[in-house]
This record gives structure tokens, C-alpha cells and sequence, in this order.
């Protein structure tokens, strides 16, 4: 991957794992420049 930032999407459903961090998902989306 360019810059060392991994590029895989994935896609799971159910519960995450108790060991799992995951960030908060509550980042509006881009509007663009207006």
C-alpha cells in the first residue's frame, strides 16, 4: 500500500469481539468544499 496505510475493507456483522477497539463512527461525512 502507498504511504504504509493498508488499504483492506472488510465487512462484519454481529457483535465485535470483547478484545476489539473500535473507534467512534460518528464522523460526518464530506460535504466537499461549500
Amino acid at each position: 500500500p502507498r504511504g504504509g496505510m493498508p488499504i483492506d475493507v472488510f465487512w462484519q456483522t454481529g457483535a465485535p469481539p470483547e478484545s476489539l477497539w473500535v473507534p467512534p463512527q460518528d464522523v460526518a461525512g464530506y460535504r466537499g468544499r461549500g
